[in-house]
């Protein structure tokens, strides 16, 4: 479902992937539903002459002190039809309500597959502009008619349907939240007729196309907007914190190159080589934690356990010079010796690895966390 996300954040050409906390917001909001939005976006696209179908939407709702979830317009992509207005933030409780004040929409012309695209901020329509025909902007992309907006599940029912993402919110209120509307499961192909939800939410959405890091709080929300049926409703509340640069972060560089134990699939170790290190870094500055890919259902019963999960620092000749414990939360020996380049981390488990996170947690006062994606 993430890859569904990144589609549907392609689809004005203009959405970047990482946070602007720089980029301009509006003081006030008026936080509107998918079905106010979308008659109100309906009437400027009726303006605008030919015929166009709704292929998708998005309510972002992102709190004032929240991440700003754009980046600039990328001028020389062959999509780029001009800036997007300025963003509104959402006000408390409107994610909560499906309520969102800053809309964008994509409708296709059933002349020649361009795509127009109109923003609903605050209540009032802004049509942002026409690509060129899909086949010349994104010849990859084949968007499906929605099904007619009075047979879709409004946003505040969809809401209404996932209780996960009201509980959610309220344990972390400054978690930004995108809802998608689509034709998924079509999303990689062209099927008309049919809508979905998609809703992802989290306070460390630094990337929301590609959604937090695991072990990073997040929830992921899913219905069928034309049969109200609810396909996925679940928190991941990982250990609380995001994994943002810190401390930890600028001190550790790790090399591009992975080892993991064969066979590479279903793999149940992992080593990689530390680059660099700026400073003094010792392994009682951090402890790891390892977490399921949430997409990945090959795990075996008991893979994570803590007596299962073994994690140390080698030294340049594979010598083990740091060892630390699961079940404990703590090292066994090693603490207080200085890592450097040339030693590695090495993690074993007594199940597949694949797709797992493996979080590299600062201790109090050092701030930073590292996510390492295993293969």
């Amino acid at each position: 479902m993430v890859v569904l996300v990144v589609l549907g954040l392609s689809f004005t050409g203009l959405l970047g992937s990482r946070f602007d906390l720089l980029a301009p917001k509006s003081s006030g909001s008026t936080s509107v539903s998918f079905f106010q939005a979308v008659e109100t976006a309906n009437s400027s696209v009726q303006a605008q002459g030919g015929s166009w179908g709704l292929i998708q939407a998005e309510g972002f709702d992102v709190p004032g002190s929240g991440p700003y979830p754009f980046l600039p317009p990328n001028s020389s992509s062959p999509c780029y039809i001009g800036g997007l207005p300025t963003f509104a933030n959402s006000a408390p409780g409107d994610a909560a309500k499906g309520l969102s004040p800053y809309w964008l929409f994509g409708f296709e012309s059933t002349a020649n597959l361009s795509v127009l695209s109109v923003a609903v901020v605050n209540g009032q329509a802004q049509v942002i502009g026409a690509s060129p025909t899909l086949t010349a902007c994104e010849p990859a992309l084949r968007y499906g008619l929605l099904a007619p907006a009075a047979s879709i599940e409004d946003s505040p029912a969809a809401v209404q349907s996932l209780p996960n993402l009201t509980r959610f919110v309220g344990s972390f209120p400054n978690s930004a939240v995108v809802f998608l509307l689509s034709d998924i499961p079509g999303e990689i192909g062209k099927l008309s007729g049919t809508a979905s939800w998609l809703i992802e939410a989290s306070p460390c959405l630094s990337a929301p196309a590609i959604g937090p890091p695991a072990g990073d709080p997040e929830y992921l929300g899913g219905t069928n907007g034309t049969t109200s049926h609810v396909y996925v409703d679940e928190q991941f509340l990982g250990f609380g914190a995001c994994e943002t640069p810190g401390t930890l972060g600028p001190a550790l560089q790790l090399s591009h190159s992975v080892r993991v134990t064969s066979p590479f699939v279903g793999g149940t170790g992992y080593r990689d080589a530390v680059r660099g290190v700026n400073g003094t870094l010792t392994p009682s500055a951090f402890h790891p934690a390892v977490f399921p890919g949430e997409f990945y259902g090959g795990y075996p019963a008991g893979a994570f356990a803590p007596g299962n999960l073994n994690f140390s620092v080698l030294n340049g000749t594979n010598v083990s010079i740091a060892n630390y414990n699961f079940t404990t939360s703590s090292w066994t020996y090693g603490a207080s010796v200085a890592i450097v380049a040339g030693d590695s981390l090495e993690l074993d488990a007594g199940g597949a690895l694949e797709a797992a996170s493996l979080v590299l947690v600062a201790n109090a006062p050092t701030t930073g966390q590292i996510g390492i994606f295993l293969p």
